[in-house]
């Protein structure tokens, strides 16, 4: 099993969460009763590993995360063996940025590059809204070079300036934490490794197509962490929104997807955009990619079932503690519960290890989880609702297929404008 930390692209890493553990795999190991391997991975972010734009790109210095992702994965198929472990049965796992990553994983060169993993469980996948290979993300870039000292002066002046002086060059351009308003970083197109963003290939058949099986989940609440709390009104709403996408027309037509008159608030119609614009539109196109051998679930767990939630039951590890307040609890506890991301777990393991969550789940304490339905209707079917007191198979209500094709409408109409 191979790890890809989330952060937005610009933070985290494998040793982020150390303080508790949580991404160190022994809960995996113990569930799997020594029959998984886990591998986590470090790779560069924000300005880093991530820039797009034509001086980068004809620079050689796009997607660099993305290709320090793809090294771990070559590293796995070259030694793995050496620790007992099979390279012909890799899962790739990924939450946030790193299931956003798998994606384009996928799409490696259109679909023609093998992405050295024959499993994938993909979590709450985040996409950046990156188009063009000129245009906004140059203007980025140059931004970005001006307050970095390098005005002008090519990459070797970038290559030479000091971490700090490229940091603060960074939150020049993308801020200090997400806003679907600001630039952002992640895979961005550079006409070679990654061709287009992930849902276009997805949509058009681009995509490595010879996985064994899928498993793909989303929150219930991916969306409530991002929503910027100052947007109180309607007007300050569509300002958002033009600041996102650049283009009136774009924005009738979000404002016209999204009527005021449907929501009690201005933040809560700007939530339900950010739920489908950057999270559950990316778990129905990877379930329409793979309609055969998906098993969806949504998790709606934890306190509030938000954004990154289902972590502690991904790595469950029942040794673990987090301190609040002074005191000592289970990390399961505190985030949720215990015997639920137990169980959780053993179906995460299963997957990994024999392409179904059934095989080695948990019973009685689990249910049958089948493979979705639905793919072609407008909700998907048989999709596993994770709750604080056990498991239920729903229909699932988010990532439906009129609201995913109408966002695939606005990437392909975002992809036309930026390279025409």
């Amino acid at each position: 099993m191979v790890f890809v930390h989330g952060g937005g692209y610009t933070t985290g890493s494998k040793d982020m969460l150390d303080v508790v553990g949580l991404y160190d795999g022994t809960g995996l190991v113990k569930q799997s009763k020594g029959r998984v391997i886990v591998v986590t991975l470090n790779y560069r972010l924000g300005v880093f590993g991530w820039l797009g734009g034509t001086t980068a790109e004809l620079a050689g210095a796009t997607n660099l995360g993305l290709m320090d992702q793809r090294l771990a994965f070559e590293w796995v198929q070259k030694y793995i063996h050496l620790v007992g472990g099979d390279r012909n049965n890799v899962t790739a796992f990924g939450e946030s940025a790193g299931g956003g990553s798998l994606m384009h994983h996928l799409t490696l060169g259109g679909g023609t590059i093998p992405p050295l993993f024959n499993r994938v469980q993909i979590y709450s996948a985040g996409l950046a809204y990156n188009f063009d290979r000129k245009g906004k993300l140059e203007d980025a870039f140059q931004k970005f070079s001006a307050v970095a000292g390098c005005q002008g002066k090519g990459f070797s002046c970038l290559r030479a300036a000091s971490p700090q002086r490229l940091i603060l060059g960074q939150i020049a351009v993308a801020g200090l934490s997400f806003t679907i308003a600001k630039p952002q970083f992640g895979p961005v197109p550079d006409g070679n490794l990654v061709k287009n963003s992930a849902s276009l290939d997805l949509a058009a058949g681009r995509y490595w197509k010879q996985l064994d099986s899928v498993l793909v989940a989303h929150a219930i609440d991916d969306a409530g962490l991002f929503v910027d709390p100052t947007i109180k009104t309607d007007a300050a709403f569509l300002k958002l929104l033009l600041d996102a996408f650049g283009y009136v027309d774009i924005v009738a037509s979000l404002a016209a997807e999204y009527p005021a008159e449907n929501y009690s608030s201005p933040l809560a119609r700007q939530q339900d955009v950010l739920k489908d614009a950057v999270f559950a539109c990316n778990y129905r196109w990877v379930t329409n990619a793979f309609p055969r051998n998906s098993y969806n679930m949504q998790f709606s767990g934890g306190s509030s079932g938000s954004h990154g939630q289902v972590l502690p039951g991904v790595f469950y590890n029942p040794t673990l503690t987090v301190d609040a307040n002074g005191t000592n609890f289970p990390v399961a506890d505190y985030f949720g519960n215990q015997d639920i991301f137990n169980s959780l777990q053993s179906y995460i393991v299963s997957h990994a290890i024999s392409g179904s969550p059934n095989t080695y789940r948990n019973a009685p304490s689990t249910i049958s989880w089948p493979k979705v339905s639905g793919a072609t209707s407008e909700n998907l079917g048989n999709v596993l609702n994770v709750t604080n007191n056990g498991f239920q198979l729903i229909t699932d209500r988010q990532g439906t297929s009129s609201r995913c094709d109408f966002w695939l409408a606005i990437h392909s109409e975002l992809a036309n404008k930026a390279n025409s």
